[in-house]
């Protein structure tokens, strides 16, 4: 059908959906006309912190955006009236919000004015501690401040009505709590203190060097065990050096390659005075070392002989860590190397040895499993 009639039906349809609409907004408008129409005083003080500031700007924003009259008020330090909710002929109650520091606490605190002026406010506290996550988060804790307001303006309502007063009887006192505090406290998560606790594996570049005729060898280090016991971090520990890249000792009659390897049980003391910051280290161990010698001779006259030992060892050194990410941690340390007997190789007339001590100097990482 197109007729006239049909052609209306749409329009019809369209005019009682708006109506609909507009009924329900009405409603809803009138269901929340004791939240819209209280006033809120939102307090900058004078001196604040940006973060401060910062949530006063975000707090007015909030509560605006939930329907409720809400106004910046400066504050000079030291006015303490200036934070006291006040009754207004146009309002029917005035609610005051205010965030400060609190020593390391952040708190904001809502204050309610009663309908009776003989009833105290409403007090309504949320404290947020310097361990928690959202401590200086300016866009969270205005929404948090926003909540508290208009939980403190419904407890305040609901305050009120609950006293029916008698016929030709004053107005009784609406029951309201002193001041209630809220902790809504998260904790931040922190990173683990020097090395972690628990097992870990490491390793890195070997450098040893003798002062006594051996000379430097470069090489691989490995090394793995627990740490992270108690403060200083006490780490338990099983290391092995292999510093195979060496030069040839030289000498007349030819020459001579040498090969040193140890290993050691360590035990060593972590300082973690910040969880990211530079950390001391200290390290000793008892373990074994190896030499090994391989004569080249360079004239017919000589004959190559091979040699090697197993001898007992002790270190102790220190280093520097510092984390890279909660896991990882890059460090340098460098240990003095005590080989008993002193180790020596003679070629003919010549000797050399180990020094007294030798220098391990290692680079690397250590990774918490």
């Amino acid at each position: 059908m197109t007729g006239p009639r049909a052609r209306r039906r749409p329009r019809v349809a369209a005019l009682a959906g708006v109506l609909l609409l507009t009924g329900a907004a009405r409603a809803w408008a009138a269901s929340e006309a004791p939240l819209i129409n209280a006033h809120v005083r939102v307090i900058r003080a004078e001196g604040s912190d940006p973060v401060i500031l910062e949530i006063s700007n975000r707090t007015r924003a909030e509560l605006r955006a939930a329907g409720l009259d809400a106004a910046i008020v400066d504050c000079a330090a030291g006015d303490a009236g200036c934070a006291e909710p006040r009754l207004n002929a146009g309002a029917i109650r005035e609610a005051v919000v205010r965030t400060a520091r609190a020593g390391e606490d952040t708190v904001t605190e809502v204050k309610v004015a009663a309908r009776s002026l003989s009833a105290p406010p409403l007090v309504l506290r949320l404290i947020v501690g310097p361990d928690s996550s959202d401590r200086d988060d300016a866009a969270t804790l205005a929404v948090r401040a926003a909540e508290l307001v208009q939980s403190a303006l419904l407890q305040a309502q609901a305050a009120a009505s609950s006293t029916s007063p008698a016929p030709l009887s004053p107005p009784p006192v609406p029951s309201l709590p002193e001041a209630i505090t809220y902790d809504f406290e998260q904790p931040r998560v922190l990173p683990p203190p020097a090395d972690g606790t628990g097992w870990f594996v490491g390793g890195g570049g070997a450098l040893l060097a003798s002062a006594d005729g051996l000379g430097r060898a470069a090489g691989v280090m490995l090394r793995g065990g627990y740490a992270g016991l108690g403060w200083p971090g006490l780490g338990l520990s099983l290391m092995v050096a292999a510093p195979v890249l060496a030069s040839d000792l030289q000498f007349p009659e030819g020459r001579v390659a040498v090969s040193q390897e140890l290993a050691a049980a360590q035990a060593s003391w972590h300082f973690a005075f910040s969880p990211s910051a530079l950390q001391p280290r200290l390290r000793a161990g008892v373990g074994v070392y190896h030499i090994g010698a391989r004569g080249i001779p360079e004239q017919v006259s000589f004959v190559g002989t091979t040699a090697q030992a197993w001898l007992p060892m002790a270190s102790v050194g220190a280093g520097v860590a510092i984390p890279a990410s909660r896991a990882l941690l890059l460090f340098a340390e460098a240990e003095a190397v005590l080989v008993y007997p002193y180790p020596q190789l003679l070629v003919l007339s010549q000797r050399v040895g180990g020094g007294l001590p030798s220098l391990l100097i290692c680079l690397g990482a250590d990774w918490i499993l």
